[in-house]
């Protein structure tokens, strides 16, 4: 099987990609199939016979927005992706035959990819940490302590007075 190929149709601004899907219970079940780089869905999607084919079962359903604004009801689960060399696990959309096998935007965070719009394609991103400091060098300012209140103010009448 062909893992790290990514290619992208030279006479548009699409980005497909060769992607090899994994059942999580059982590995060794798997398909590969050529998709879509979708940036603008959320998670993936596959044709619902070639999951069904590797034994992915569904784990719940969502109403997901299409591209047509149209709501729709899908059943999703998780499976693991190789992608470009690269394997991770996300989330992946059960869908009808007649629409196009995708890659989602978290699918491509989750392994690691980002946009290479300027080359039409994929590029590995480096991870980085937090870029703000949780703990600082300095201590934190300390709030100033009042004096202690009253529990009855002055003008207010306590419980049973008129």
């Amino acid at each position: 099987m062909l893992y790290a190929s990514l290619w992208r149709a030279r006479l548009s601004d699409e980005i497909w990609v060769d992607v090899v899907v994994r059942s999580l219970t059982d590995p060794e079940r798997c398909f590969e199939i050529q998709a879509f780089v979708d940036s603008g869905s959320t998670d993936s999607a596959m044709p619902a016979k070639l999951l069904a084919s590797i034994g992915v079962e569904a784990e719940g359903t969502d109403v997901y927005k299409g591209w047509e604004k149209k709501r729709m009801r899908r059943r999703w689960a998780y499976v693991r992706f190789d992608i470009g060399g690269r394997s991770g696990i996300g989330r992946v959309t059960f869908e009808p035959k007649d629409e196009y096998p995708t890659i989602g935007a978290t699918t491509l965070e989750h392994l690691g990819f980002d946009i290479d719009m300027a080359n039409g394609g994929l590029r590995p991103f480096s991870r980085r940490g937090p870029t703000i400091r949780l703990r600082p060098s300095h201590p934190l300012p300390r709030a100033k302590k009042r004096g202690k209140r009253s529990a009855v103010r002055s003008g207010s009448r306590g419980a049973g007075s008129r």
